[in-house]
């Protein structure tokens, strides 16, 4: 059994969801303004086509004003209105000249007075405007013509080209502009351009007047990258900035916080964190490691190595006990299947479970992976039943504990003769073998009562037919005294603490130590940690 849902608590996982709610957000909230700065550099562009057609216009409708009012000057001679012509030139805004003719042939011109030249009709658009390059007194300086006819002739006003690229260039610095009159083109700089390819882009903005045979073209040209969204919308992108590492700090808290000890261990069991360590089970007369009881640890991410007794009570209430010792389970026999050349036959691996492991089938099935591990007759699976929770003898538990019999899976009990459902066990179970308490075996030598309580033990397993562990053996004569009445293994700080499989195979492979002669001398440690 496994917890499918994935742990984002865990540090590299916890990293990477704050760093999602840092770049998601500042990603879509930086296409958005991207998206927002290019509509305002599209509508950027058609306001400015706007206007500069509206100078354009005004412009236009000045000198179309001044040519209607010259129209009645075409009945008199040129030496006669000169004068007007030129007043009227210096008054209007906008006009560089005033000139005077009739079918394409001009004779009056308020700049040089009388003078005589043709200019074809067929270039005006709509008979109204012509955008010129020039003319012999100005070659390279552009021109816009407004002419307005009547029956008398016809009056052309001249407007300058630096009145033209005024608003052309004074509307904005990041846009270009265009005055296009028939085919020609004017551009910002006052060049004169008859055949003009558009820079690509996709912010065109086109003004066309109704009046006027005029087009305004403007492009906005975005320069690549984020530079020019950093120049417009630098206080949003530093709100957006803030507001994402808000964001991706507030996720990293919330994950990293604490939780409630039940959702701890599930995180824990999620995050492979309960380590097996085993003790090794001497047995009493060759003083060879013949088995090991597997241990769990706890190794915690943040607060380090945590022993047992703070969280096994709580993952028994949970219901959490059964996928840790499933977890348990397949480590020992992975590690284990690989180093099977180190462990003797019928080697003895005891786990403890309780009765919260045996509400279902899982414990069988997880056996049954674990045995599966190794060959048959190599390993000796055992069960320690503890005395947290009393193991109740209804029909789902009595064919729990059949099947496991059938499988080879034999039944210990652990601390005998410390709680009241020892006994009730030895009566209802199939009980293979007895761990004496090691409450009792460290006060062999020093206590009466409970030399007598191991020695009434002893004499119950032998007379049961029943396996013996002594726990706790930290003297030599405790180990003397245990062998001396037919214990079978040994178990305690003069063989060996509980340490991790690693270290357990390595010493597994070393040549078995001696074990002191000097009865007295209590060893607390045997590592090699």
């Amino acid at each position: 059994m496994t917890l499918p849902f994935l742990d984002l608590s865990r540090p590299w996982l916890r990293l990477w969801c704050a760093s999602l709610c840092l770049i998601i957000p500042l990603a879509v909230g930086i296409w958005l303004l991207q998206i927002d700065y290019q509509e305002h550099l599209q509508q950027a562009s058609l306001l400015q086509s706007k206007k500069i057609l509206g100078h354009m216009e005004e412009m236009l409708e000045q000198a179309d004003l001044t040519n209607q009012s010259t129209l009645p000057l075409l009945e008199k001679s040129c030496a006669d209105v000169v004068i007007q012509l030129s007043k009227k030139a210096a008054l209007t805004a906008f006009v560089r000249s005033i000139s005077l003719g009739h079918n394409g042939h001009f004779y009056c011109s308020s700049i040089f007075g009388k003078l005589e030249w043709n200019e074809h009709q067929e270039g005006y658009v709509q008979g109204k405007l012509l955008l010129q390059a020039g003319n012999p007194v100005s070659p390279n300086h552009p021109f816009l013509s407004i002419r307005r006819s009547n029956a008398n002739g016809e009056v052309v006003t001249v407007i300058d080209s630096d009145y033209l690229v005024y608003p052309l260039n004074n509307s904005s610095t990041v846009i270009d502009s265009w005055l296009k009159v028939g085919d020609n083109w004017l551009d910002k700089h006052g060049k004169l351009i008859q055949q003009l390819d558009l820079p690509k882009s996709p912010y065109l903005g086109i003004a066309s007047s109704p009046e006027q045979p005029i087009t305004v073209y403007s492009i906005a040209a975005s320069a690549p990258g984020l530079w020019p969204l950093w120049h417009a919308q630098r206080i949003s992108l530093l709100v957006l900035l803030c507001v994402s590492l808000i964001a991706a700090a507030g996720m990293w808290w919330i994950l990293g916080r604490p939780r409630s000890p039940i959702g701890e261990l599930a995180r824990a069991i999620r995050a492979q964190e309960f380590e097996p360590f085993l003790q090794p089970l001497i047995t009493a007369s060759t003083h060879e490691t013949r088995g090991a009881e597997v241990l769990i640890r706890w190794r915690h991410p943040t607060v380090g190595l945590i022993n047992p007794d703070l969280f096994i009570p709580q993952a028994e209430v949970s219901g959490l006990i059964m996928p840790m010792t499933e977890q348990l389970m397949r480590k020992v026999a992975q590690r284990l299947s690989q180093q099977i050349s180190l462990l003797p036959d019928d080697f003895y691996i005891s786990f403890n479970i309780s009765s919260a492991c045996c509400k279902d089938m899982s414990l069988l099935h997880a056996s049954q992976a674990f045995l599966n591990q190794f060959p048959p007759g190599k390993i000796q699976l055992s069960f320690e039943l503890t005395e947290r929770e009393t193991l109740t003898n209804d029909a789902q538990t009595l064919a729990l504990f059949q099947q496991l019999d059938q499988l080879g899976v034999k039944l210990a009990i652990d601390d005998f003769g410390t709680g009241h459902s020892s006994l009730l066990y030895l009566q209802q179970f199939q009980v293979e073998t007895l761990k004496i308490d090691q409450s009792f075996v460290r006060h062999i030598g020093t206590e009466h009562i409970s030399r007598h309580i191991v020695d009434n033990v002893i004499d119950l397993g032998l007379r049961l037919g029943i396996k013996l562990i002594a726990e706790g053996v930290e003297t030599v004569q405790h180990a003397t005294y245990l062998q001396d009445r037919g214990v079978h293994m040994l178990q305690g700080y003069l063989f060996g603490r509980p340490i991790p499989m690693e270290q357990f195979l390595r010493a597994l492979a070393e040549p078995i130590p001696e074990i002191p002669s000097t009865t007295d001398s209590i060893i607390v440690a045997k590592s090699t940690a």
